[in-house]
Parts: C-alpha cells; sequence; structure tokens
C-alpha cells in the first residue's frame, strides 16, 4: 500500500486504523483476483460496487453534464447516474431525516461562476465496507488504491470552468475517524 500511495500524486492522511483496514481488504480483493485469474471461483469476493460519490467526481472516465437550474444543478453521468445539488437555500436534513446514499446529500450555491458544494452522508457498496464513503483510485484492477471514509465525513467542493477544455474540482475532505488530517485534492 505505501509503495502505490507514493506513485499517487494525491496520499490520503490515513489514521493507522484506517491504513489497516485498506490493507485487509487490498489482501483479499488481491487473492480473489488471483484466484479469478486462474480460473477459480472466488466465491464472491470480487463484487461490484456503486462507485457514486466522491469516486466519480474524483477519478471518472465518465463524461457528465451540468444542468443548473434556479432550484438545483444536476450532474447527469453517462453511465445514467444523476447527483443532485440543491441550490435553493435549503439545509442539510438533520440526523433523523438523513438517508445516506451512494451521492450524499448535496446542497450549494453558486459564487460567480464557481459551483460550491457542501456534501455529508455518502456511502457505498463496497465489499467489507458497506455504508461507508469509499475512494477507488484506478478501477477494480488497482484495488490496493482505495481509502475508506467514515459515513461521517464532510465534503466541500468548488467546480468551476477553468477554461473552454477544462473543468476544475478542489475537493476538501474532513473525516477525523480516518483521516489525520483534511485532505484537498484538486
Amino acid at each position: 500500500l505505501e509503495q502505490v500511495l507514493k506513485e499517487l500524486t494525491w496520499a490520503p492522511p490515513l489514521t493507522p486504523e484506517a491504513r489497516a483496514a485498506v490493507d485487509k481488504v487490498v489482501a483479499a480483493q488481491r487473492k480473489a483476483m488471483e484466484a479469478m485469474r486462474a480460473g477459480i471461483d472466488p466465491g464472491g469476493a470480487v463484487r461490484a460496487c456503486t462507485f457514486g460519490y466522491p469516486t466519480l467526481m474524483i477519478e471518472s472516465p465518465l463524461m457528465f453534464e451540468i444542468l443548473p437550474t434556479p432550484k438545483e444543478t444536476a450532474l447527469i453521468f453517462s453511465s445514467r447516474e444523476i447527483r443532485h445539488v440543491y441550490t435553493d437555500g435549503r439545509s442539510h436534513p438533520g440526523k433523523d431525516d438523513l438517508w445516506p446514499t451512494p451521492w450524499g446529500d448535496s446542497i450549494g450555491h453558486w459564487e460567480g461562476q464557481t459551483l460550491v458544494i457542501d456534501t455529508i452522508a455518502a456511502k457505498s457498496s463496497f465489499p467489507g465496507r458497506e455504508g461507508t464513503a469509499v475512494i477507488a483510485f484506478g478501477g477494480i484492477e488497482d484495488v490496493q488504491t482505495i481509502a475508506f471514509l467514515s459515513t461521517e465525513a464532510h465534503f466541500i467542493e468548488r467546480l468551476r470552468m477553468r477554461d473552454n477544455d477544462h473543468l476544475e474540482n478542489q475537493i476538501t475532505i474532513i473525516d477525523p475517524a480516518n483521516l489525520t488530517e483534511p485532505w484537498h485534492l484538486t
């Protein structure tokens, strides 16, 4: 894991506990991938997961369209997933009314041409880590490039057009349960 994280241009500041959890899942996934390559059924150890947020916003080959309306900005991905960012001035729901989803609960506002998004309650269906947010870099073949985040993780994004050909997304991830400090990505 250490070598892989060094190769990344962004390395999550994982706590020792979070690093141990990643190492455990990586070992199981690698073993299952080796079994599959050898023609052996690994018994469901490797399963598809919903990537959702934040993976599709950090490292995604998928094209998406941004559709701003007065009350909501929708990010419509070529995979037919839709991320709803409510820009009507609402707050996040209270804990009793919060329903974690693969995209989380996103509220936002516009600062000129920059969409500022605040997201909480993101979860994943990643095998063995259901209910937590997962950042998976590099896809299924690179299962070692994973960071797990608690269900309490908080994401702040600043999405803007840098020029006619480049979209920039600055993300800050705050998760004291799994990160030693806020993690900043661009």
